[in-house]
C-alpha cells in the first residue's frame, strides 16, 4: 500500500511540475509572521521528535497562531500542546479522489486565512510539498530530495545520514532559528495517571514494557513472534518482572499468539487497544524498561528517559535510534539493510527479514548487561 502511494505521490508531483512550472524564489524576508502552518502526515515517533519543536516555533513568533495538520491517525496527540491554536485531521485513505478533495479544502481554508508560513515536515513526500506551494504563503520550507526545493522559499538539502530530530530543526533553522535539539518534557498527566492503575494486575512486582508491533506502518519492521515470547520467559524466569504488551486493538492477535508461548502467564499481559496515547505515556513512566520494534513508542520511552531497547532492521538506527544515553540498539547491519524508503520505495524483501532474525538469548545477555542492575 505504501508503495504504490509513494508511486502515485511521483507521478503527481512530474504532472504537478508541467503545470505549475514553479520557478525557484530567492529566500523571502519572514516580516509579520501571524498564521503558521505544520504538515506532517506520517508517523507517531515523528511527531514525538517534532513536539518540542512547536514550542521553539512558538517562541520565535509568540504571536503567531500555530496549526498543525496530520492523518487522523495521530489523534490524541498534539491538541494538547501550549503552543498550537488547532489540529488539523488529515483522514487516511489511498482514494485518490478523497485524497485530492482533503487537499483541495485545506488550500482553500489556508488561502483564505492568508497563511504566512509553512513548514513542511514531510520527508519524501512530493504531494505535500506541491500542496506547500499552492497555499500560496509567501514563506514556504521544507526538504529538498529532487524536485521540492522548486516548491519552496527555503529548503534543507537531504542528507540521509543525518538523524531526524536534526533533518526537522534544520528546517526551522533555515529561518535563522539557532537551538540544541532534545526530546520534549512531558509533564505528568494525573487523570490519565489514575486510569493506568486500573489495568496494573501486579502492583508489587516491576514493570517491564513490550511493544512488539509497528501499528499500520510497515509490518516488516516487526521481530518474530517467538523471538517476544522467549525474551519474556527470560525476563520473567531471572527477574521476577511483570512483562506487559502494549500496541493498537489491531495487533491484539499477534500479542495473543506471543503470550501463548510464555510460561508463566501470571506475569505476562496483554493492553492492546488499552490505552490512549496519553494512558500509554502515564504507563511507560512507571515502568523500568521498555522493549520495542522499530516504532513510535520508543521515542515516548525515550523523551521519558526510561531504559529502552529497540530492535531495527528495514530502517537505519543512525537515522531513527532513540535519543537517550539509557538506549540499547540492536542492529544487524546486513548488506541489504536500510531498505525501508530507499530511493523513497520500501523493496520487497527476498530474504525473510533476516536483518530482524535476532537470537532472544543474546539479547537477553545485552539487556542483563546493561540494564540487569535496576530490574
Amino acid at each position: 500500500m505504501f508503495n504504490f502511494l509513494r508511486r502515485m505521490d511521483a507521478f503527481f508531483v512530474r504532472l504537478a511540475l508541467l503545470a505549475i512550472n514553479p520557478r525557484k524564489e530567492q529566500n523571502t524576508a519572514l516580516g509579520d509572521i501571524r498564521e503558521i502552518l505544520c504538515v506532517k502526515l506520517w508517523g507517531m515517533g515523528n511527531l514525538t521528535i517534532i513536539y518540542p519543536l512547536i514550542g521553539q516555533l512558538k517562541s520565535r513568533f509568540p504571536d503567531a497562531r500555530i496549526t498543525f495538520v496530520t492523518f487522523d491517525l495521530n489523534r490524541g496527540f498534539l491538541e494538547g500542546h501550549a503552543g498550537l491554536y488547532r489540529v488539523v485531521y488529515f483522514k487516511f485513505t489511498v482514494n485518490i479522489f478523497k485524497i485530492l478533495t482533503q487537499a483541495v479544502s485545506l488550500i482553500r481554508e489556508s488561502r483564505s486565512r492568508k497563511v504566512d508560513l509553512v513548514i513542511n515536515f514531510e520527508t519524501f513526500n512530493n504531494a505535500s510539498a506541491v500542496f506547500t506551494y499552492l497555499t500560496k504563503a509567501p514563506v514556504r520550507v521544507g526538504l529538498n530530495n529532487k524536485y521540492e526545493g522548486l516548491f519552496y522559499t527555503h529548503f534543507v538539502n537531504r542528507d540521509p545520514q543525518a538523524h531526524i530530530s536534526e533533518v526537522f530543526s534544520d528546517l526551522l533553522r533555515a529561518l535563522g532559528m539557532t537551538f540544541r535539539y532534545a526530546y520534549y518534557t512531558f509533564p505528568v498527566k494525573d487523570q490519565e495517571a489514575r486510569l493506568v492503575q486500573k489495568h496494573i494486575k501486579d502492583q508489587g512486582r516491576a514493570r517491564v514494557c513490550f511493544h512488539p508491533g509497528t501499528s499500520g506502518n510497515f509490518a516488516g519492521r516487526r521481530c518474530k513472534e517467538e523471538y517476544f515470547s522467549r525474551l519474556t520467559n527470560f525476563m520473567i524466569k531471572t527477574y521476577g518482572v511483570s512483562v506487559y504488551f502494549t500496541g493498537s486493538k489491531k495487533e491484539n492477535a499477534m500479542i495473543v499468539r506471543i503470550l501463548e508461548r510464555v510460561i508463566d502467564k501470571d506475569r505476562a499481559f496483554n493492553l492492546a487497544g488499552r490505552f490512549t496515547i496519553w494512558e500509554l505515556v502515564e504507563f511507560l513512566r512507571g515502568c523500568r524498561l521498555f522493549v520495542s520494534s522499530d516504532t513510535g513508542p520508543a521515542h515516548l520511552a525515550s523523551s521519558l528517559h526510561l531504559n529502552t531497547v529497540v530492535m531495527f532492521g528495514p530502517n537505519s538506527p543512525d537515522r531513527y535510534r532513540p535519543l537517550n544515553t539509557n538506549s540499547l540498539v540492536l542492529y544487524k547491519g546486513v548488506g541489504c539493510s536500510p531498505c525501508m524508503g530507499a530511493e523513497f520505495l520500501t523493496r520487497k524483501c527476498r530474504d525473510q527479514y533476516k536483518c530482524l532474525d535476532f537470537d532472544p538469548e543474546e539479547t537477553f545477555a545485552q539487556i542483563s548487561k546493561r540494564f540487569g542492575e535496576e530490574l
